[in-house]
């Protein structure tokens, strides 16, 4: 009663009233759960009143860090003055400790970069913040392969027994009698500077990281968003620009990498351990008789994609290669049906549409650079997306007339006589239709629905 009660004078904009409801709620509601969700309404109105918030945030002290840092993200959408925003800003970045919380924490401080940026602040502090944000996922050991881990042993035990025998030879070439060191009249300070040490980051990165290490997919695509993003701010007259794209470039390419490579090794285990199935390796017989069955279905509307090839993990190295590729059909089930961390797949892409968006600023800032051949990969990742994470046909159709127009350019003909040949003559799909049509029904209930409660709440 006391939710619905607060909900309509939220919706007539009556917040003193609808504080009036949060507090005799609060007397009369005993220590459950379910107070957290009056206390949480009461922070947004106190918020848009411009009250002091430090009580009611005081109570939630027993949450955890990821509920108070959220708490403070919605303080920001209801803050009416830009101090206050970024102080909360600010709150919500600090509350997050733990490592667990370091996925939650580089999504805040890229919607703060956002916001700095769009609200005209200066440059530095907005790439100060995003340099943390890659330092915060440079940090994480994410999709750790065992095999690395052990190399990494084995190397570390070589380092170790070649450094003990040169010190060896070195104790061995001493001298008896060491004479003592001359003293130079060097402080410390002098040999050993403390000062200038970082105040934000993080201190724990590797420094023998090399771009090969990385295989999560998940972390890879947020590196290419933000290095894409730092390019759109240091803008196209700086001399970074053209770093933080090249940057973006390589980590596509190592999403590339990791992606073929751990496919084409859950392929050849699947055939080593069972027949293959016909999801995974379609057989020529089933596509003969569906060719029987249908025998007016034009060439058109069947995409022939190339076969899988026996090293499949192998990736294009040249960019005719990536004019003329197309991802195989066992290749692609492989990223639908498997969850590992290093495949092209919705638990890694959690935002797909985000995700093809910094993909085509990306383009648009290779282009501008005239670099047009480094777009093909970048492209056709943007086209697995579209086709296997968001199952969107019409923008993967769309994807390969980009990847034509840019064969074009390179003056590829053929390849680009095949990437238009892909999408045939059918560009909205009737699934797609149905969506669509589902979705304006929905609006439209939802529109009706309005003007009947209004008419309901004047009796």
């Amino acid at each position: 009663m006391y939710g619905l009660l607060f909900h309509i004078y939220a919706d007539k904009e009556d917040w003193k009233a609808a504080l009036k409801v949060l507090d005799e709620a609060i007397q009369d509601m005993p220590r459950t759960k379910h107070k957290l969700l009056i206390f949480k309404h009461r922070i947004m109105v106190h918020v848009r009143l411009g009250h002091s918030i430090r009580m009611d945030l005081q109570k939630l002290k027993d949450e955890s860090e990821q509920y108070l840092s959220s708490m403070w993200r919605r303080v920001v959408v209801f803050s009416n003055k830009r101090t206050g925003k970024i102080s909360c800003f600010q709150k919500s970045i600090e509350a997050l400790e733990k490592p667990e919380s370091n996925w939650q924490k580089v999504d805040h401080l890229i919607e703060f970069a956002e916001w700095l940026y769009s609200n005209d602040f200066p440059e530095n502090d907005v790439l100060c913040l995003l340099d943390w944000a890659v330092d915060l996922l440079l940090s994480m050991k994410l999709c750790v392969k065992p095999r690395v881990e052990e190399d990494f042993k084995v190397k570390k035990k070589k380092l170790k027994s070649k450094h003990s025998q040169e010190k060896q030879k070195l104790e061995e070439q001493k001298p008896e009698k060491n004479p003592e060191p001359e003293d130079t009249g060097a402080s410390e300070k002098e040999i050993i500077p403390l000062e200038n040490q970082a105040q934000i980051g993080v201190q724990n990165i590797d420094p023998n990281l090399s771009l090969a290490d990385l295989q999560d997919v998940r972390q890879l695509q947020t590196l290419i968003e933000i290095h894409t993003l730092m390019a759109i701010i240091s803008s196209r007259a700086s001399s970074q620009h053209k770093k933080y794209c090249l940057m973006a470039y390589a980590y596509v390419m190592c999403i590339w990498q990791a992606t073929l490579a751990t496919a084409g090794s859950i392929i050849k285990e699947l055939a080593k351990t069972a027949p293959p199935s016909p999801d995974l390796l379609p057989s020529s017989k089933s596509t003969k008789k569906s060719k029987k069955k249908d025998p007016k279905e034009t060439i058109s509307h069947v995409r022939v994609r190339p076969k899988l090839k026996e090293n499949a993990e192998s990736m294009p190295s040249t960019f005719e290669e990536w004019a003329n590729y197309d991802c195989p059909d066992e290749i692609r089930a492989i990223f639908k049906t498997c969850s590992d961390c290093s495949l092209i797949n919705a638990s890694n892409i959690l935002k797909p549409t985000y995700s093809l968006f910094y993909i085509d600023l990306l383009v648009k800032e290779l282009q501008a650079l005239s670099y047009n051949h480094l777009t093909l990969p970048v492209l056709q990742l943007g086209e697995i997306i579209a086709c296997d994470v968001l199952n969107n046909m019409s923008l993967s159709d769309l994807y390969h007339f980009r990847i034509a127009q840019v064969c074009i350019e390179l003056n590829l003909i053929s390849a680009a006589e095949y990437h238009e040949r892909v999408p045939g003559t059918q560009f909205i799909y009737d699934k797609e239709r149905a969506k669509v049509r589902q979705e304006i029904a929905k609006l439209q209930d939802e529109k009706s629905e309005i003007p009947e409660q209004n008419i309901q709440d004047s009796h």
